[in-house]
């Protein structure tokens, strides 16, 4: 009989078959080998001796968990690690690999529902977009890139993945292709947005992209490039628009999510449709 850490491998091929994003697998895999090595430490092997009482043995050993300043799981961080058993008990079932799912009753910790902690006014984005005001390649980038974030509110893994063709600045609208849930979608974008994206194309980027040399084959498709002519790494991404709402004193912690969050907010207050 397979055990059920080979199980949970047949259930992340299956994830990835199902069009799961790679981030969503590894999360899963990271928190099913733990739920795997706190079985083992049991002496359990088999999905045949994980009950319900042991699934709940399991989320209260979740629920004393302590972080690394030795402060209690939140809520969120506990979800995250029972959220992947669950599913893969109910993985289990449908593909008829064990006769009743454990897992079916088990309670979920439930989620805090949190605003922004502050959401900046109109005229402090307007000054965190105004510090991008050099001539430098990098600067008109990055002038483009805040624009960008503030006018369509789309994440940051979505800007990073924008590739020349997905903005259609004569229409104002940028194609977001596999955005959260790999889901493709349209979102408007403003025409001043639009001009800044235009004037980076014509007069930045093409000198970025020389940068990458022979090295950069990536870079003739994404829009928006670093310094050294490639497509931008997350984190990366993040310094850089962080720099300048450090530097702008927004009064708030955050980067690429700001924008989305005051975007959303703004479009509200001026009597958008939610």
């Amino acid at each position: 009989m397979a055990t059920v850490s080979q199980l949970a491998e047949r259930y992340l091929v299956w994830l990835g078959q199902m069009n799961y994003s790679p981030r969503t697998v590894e999360a899963r895999r990271y928190y099913l080998r733990a739920f795997c090595e706190w079985l083992a430490d049991l002496g359990l092997e088999t999905v045949d001796e994980v009950s319900e009482g042991v699934l709940d043995a399991y989320r209260r050993h979740v629920s004393q968990r302590r972080r690394w300043d030795d402060q209690p799981l939140s809520f969120r961080s506990q979800r995250n690690r029972l959220v992947p058993v669950k599913s893969f008990f109910r993985w289990l079932r449908q593909s008829r690999l064990i006769a009743v799912n454990p897992a079916s009753e088990m309670p979920m910790p439930r989620m805090e529902k949190r605003l922004p902690r502050s959401v900046p006014a109109v005229d402090s984005v307007e000054r965190c977009l105004a510090l991008a005001s050099g001539e430098t390649p990098s600067t008109l980038r990055d002038r483009a890139m805040l624009e960008t974030f503030y006018s369509s509110g789309i994440r940051r893994l979505e800007l990073a993945n924008l590739t020349i063709g997905d903005a259609d600045l004569s229409r104002g609208m940028l194609a977001i292709r596999k955005g959260k849930g790999s889901k493709d979608r349209f979102v408007p974008i403003g025409k001043r947005a639009g001009d800044w994206i235009s004037r980076y194309l014509a007069e930045s980027r093409p000198e970025l992209a020389a940068k990458a040399g022979e090295s950069g084959a990536l870079q003739d498709r994404t829009l928006f490039i670093n310094d050294r002519g490639l497509p931008w790494s997350l984190s990366r991404l993040s310094e850089r628009v962080g720099k300048y709402v450090k530097a702008s004193s927004l009064g708030s912690q955050g980067g690429c999510h700001l924008f989305r969050h005051a975007c959303a907010t703004h479009m509200l207050e001026n009597g958008a449709d939610i």
